[in-house]
């Protein structure tokens, strides 16, 4: 008898823990003032679509009214801790710690997780977990590697080790004095450091402070974040080892993915929104006829707004954060105007809509109802004619030589096809090694050589395509180098190996240094700014990807080297917490004369961002004296929206990927393998893998495809083996440029 009671005892108890685990947890979404980006905009999306949530959005006010009685978990994003504070005011943060207390979960991310640190004395936190913040000048924007403990794999799951994860001003946390009811460990810590914003001496190291730390308070569970990780698929496991840690719970995170035919919308996620407008969020993104990209001050100055349908401004909570970005005269207003001329729609209402310029195509909605309304007005009209041809080129056009073999790589090369393709000045012809070693050169004006690996391009090069290309700028040519392009122009430094990459062409050396990692970095524009025709003393944040910290080094013969920009910052460790010369002071791009030549050598990548190019069309007009301004690529509704990876790039290759940007049914954005794992392909219709190889099919591709995405393959037959397990009719390989052009033609067609 004992023994039936018992098995009838635990056969019960499966039964509650099953219902248990298929009950949703109750999550409260922060929405109101200070929850602003991305990242809240992430926060929104994932919880929707994870199956394991039922969540509903709170601010203060709402908090305050007694909101988290329901809720199994609150979830706290970043943006501004100070206006998080001061929305939640006395009584909502009481709340808050009651919640914690009383047995609740709690996840916060950057302002999230400053708002629950011991705070100085002008902070008003909760004060709940027992660390401080390490002062120091941590601004800007990077990925920056992390170290996860094995405590952490033990208690959430977690893969212990290094990762990169997004940083962006976040809190470097130690541990503080003792908090009573609170017991806290530190989950990971900084293996990089970052100073992106300062050139102060003596700065301290990020390194060694938590990056993540987790710990009870009361009944409750906390887990803090000081970067990130709900922007990036590739970073979600962090979400999801937080979220077992906390609830005990297994949450899974899923990205939207495009369907052929949505109508592109941007969503303008700067301010904070309010729950009402998060309600807005929830519908559009679940409907059907949208695929909506959230936009940030940096998005739109990176993009233009150039792969957008419609843009998305709502009413929101700090209606003064929205009039400053679009402010007369600011770069967010002016590309807002660009997308409106060229026919881009911007809904807005509420106090949102005030910031919005009047023009033909800024649509005032009645309410949130009104804009979903008005966006599937967009949706239904019928489509526009397709946009113009790109510009014919001019009849004495530059001819421009870029580099496409081993050692270019990168979104980078990609969007240097674009501006010289669509530059009606210039005509492009992509060469490879043999090309320069045979004498192509002799037929160009200007030699392009994009980011990859410096090394990889001389090699390739060999010594004779490497004095082939000296001697064409000695006698007259031009030279537009950028990260490793500027890498190669420079001499070697005392007792470095000759097989180091480089060509001996500027008396510059680069440091030895452990500056890696992608990230935006500010440069000053010098008192030579003017060769470029940018105003001295200048400043601008560009992007950065392991590039060179030039230093003067011995004289080169008939070769007067100037510097138009400096880094203004004092450095970006992203792999590295060591000691290490600054960056501060020394060039960021270099100009002048070499022989009868001129060159140009960038550092970093201005051309990756819209607002960054004048620095690559500055340069271009100092070497040859033309405007190269683009004929932009204009996204008109119903192009096929096309991400492009060039992974093996040969002068074929560069070629098709310049025809692919002047088709006129097509928007195309790069999608390289960086891009794609930060999710670059949740709005594309297709990807075109240029040059395949047996790796090169990757989990998120066969993901991609398996949502009903469409893989095109160009290369020879060797290389355009079909995958095994992807789904029927997915996988289209091409040995020519026109078969693959025409294949796109025709899937933008099908309905």
């Amino acid at each position: 008898m004992g023994n039936r009671f018992a098995l009838a005892a635990a056969a019960a108890a499966a039964v509650l823990a099953a219902v248990c685990d298929a009950a949703q947890l109750r999550a409260a979404v922060y929405a109101g003032p200070g929850a602003r980006g991305v990242g809240m905009f992430r926060w929104l999306t994932l919880t929707d679509r994870a199956p394991e949530i039922d969540a509903a959005y709170v601010d203060g006010a709402a908090i305050r009214a007694g909101a988290l009685r329901d809720a199994d978990i609150l979830l706290m994003p970043g943006g501004k801790s100070n206006l998080e504070e001061d929305d939640l005011g006395p009584e909502g943060q009481k709340e808050v710690r009651r919640f914690i207390e009383d047995g609740g979960a709690y996840i916060g991310t950057c302002a999230g997780a400053f708002l629950l640190m011991r705070g100085e004395k002008r902070e008003k936190t909760l004060g709940i977990a027992p660390y401080r913040h390490r002062r120091g000048s941590w601004g800007g924007e990077a990925m920056i590697q992390v170290e996860y403990t094995k405590e952490a794999a033990a208690l959430s799951g977690v893969k212990p080790g290094k990762r990169t994860e997004r940083f962006n001003g976040g809190p470097v946390m130690d541990p503080a004095a003792p908090v009573p009811g609170a017991d806290f460990k530190t989950m990971a810590t900084f293996s990089g450091n970052l100073h992106s914003h300062s050139a102060k001496p003596g700065l301290p190291s990020m390194g060694g402070g938590a990056s993540a730390v987790a710990g009870t308070f009361g009944k409750g569970r906390v887990w803090l974040f000081s970067g990130h990780p709900e922007y990036y698929p590739k970073t979600w496991s962090s979400l999801e080892a937080a979220f077992k840690y906390t609830t005990g719970r297994d949450v899974k995170f899923s990205a939207p993915q495009r369907k052929k035919g949505q109508l592109a919308v941007g969503f303008c996620c700067k301010a904070g929104v309010g729950p009402a407008t998060a309600e807005f969020v929830r519908g559009i993104v679940r409907d059907p006829d949208f695929d909506v990209e959230p936009y940030s001050t940096a998005e739109i100055e990176r993009t233009g707004l150039q792969h957008i349908d419609a843009f998305v401004v709502p009413d929101t909570a700090e209606p003064k954060v929205l009039a400053k970005l679009f402010a007369p005269g600011s770069k967010a207003a002016s590309y807002m105007k660009e997308f409106m001329d060229r026919g881009g729609k911007v809904v807005a209402w509420g106090r949102a809509a005030d910031c919005v310029p009047e023009h033909a195509n800024r649509i005032v909605a009645d309410g949130a109802a009104g804009a979903m309304e008005a966006l599937r007005a967009v949706k239904n009209a019928p489509l526009p004619p397709p946009r113009a041809k790109p510009a014919a080129k001019e009849p004495d056009a530059v001819r421009a030589a870029i580099y496409c073999g081993p050692g270019a790589s990168g979104a980078g090369f990609m969007h240097w096809i674009s501006i010289l393709e669509l530059s009606p000045c210039c005509k492009l012809a992509p060469v490879d090694a043999a090309a320069v070693r045979g004498g192509a050169l002799y037929g160009a004006d200007l030699y392009v050589a994009p980011g990859g690996t410096s090394i990889t391009q001389a090699k390739t090069l060999r010594p004779d395509g490497c004095s082939n290309l000296v001697e064409f700028v000695r006698s007259g040519g031009l030279y537009y180098g950028t990260c490793a392009g500027c890498y190669l122009a420079m001499s070697y430094r005392d007792k470095e190996p000759r097989s180091a990459g480089r060509i001996g062409m500027v008396p510059f050396e680069a440091q030895k240094s452990p500056y890696r990692g992608g990230s935006e970095l500010l440069v000053k524009f010098t008192k030579d700014a003017g060769m470029f025709g940018l105003k001295p003393g200048a400043e601008a944040s560009v992007r950065y990807h392991g590039g060179p910290v030039p230093l003067p080094s011995r004289p080169v013969p008939d070769a007067d080297i100037r510097a138009v920009a400096e880094y203004a910052c004092d450095g970006v460790y992203s792999f590295s917490t060591n000691t290490a010369p600054t960056m501060a002071g020394h060039p960021a791009v270099l100009a002048g004369t070499v022989g009868k030549g001129r060159m140009v050598g960038v550092s970093p990548h201005p051309e990756n961002w819209r607002y960054t190019q004048n620095i690559v069309l500055g340069g271009l007009k100092y070497l040859t004296g033309r405007d190269f301004r683009p004929d932009f690529p204009q996204r008109v509704r119903g192009n096929l929206s096309v991400g492009v990876s060039p992974y093996r790039l040969a002068s074929d290759g560069g070629r098709l990927v310049a025809e692919l940007f002047g088709e006129v049914s097509l928007d195309v954005r790069p999608a390289d393998s960086e891009l794609i794992s930060y999710g670059a392909l949740e709005h594309c219709d297709a990807i075109v893998l240029v040059h395949p190889d047996k790796d090169t099919v990757t989990r998120a591709m066969r993901e991609f495809a398996g949502n009903g995405g469409r893989i095109f393959a160009y290369g020879t037959a060797a290389e355009l083996k079909t995958p095994k397990d992807l789904p029927e009719g997915s996988y289209s390989p091409h040995t020519t440029r026109a078969g693959l052009i025409e294949a796109l033609r025709a899937y933008a067609k099908e309905p």
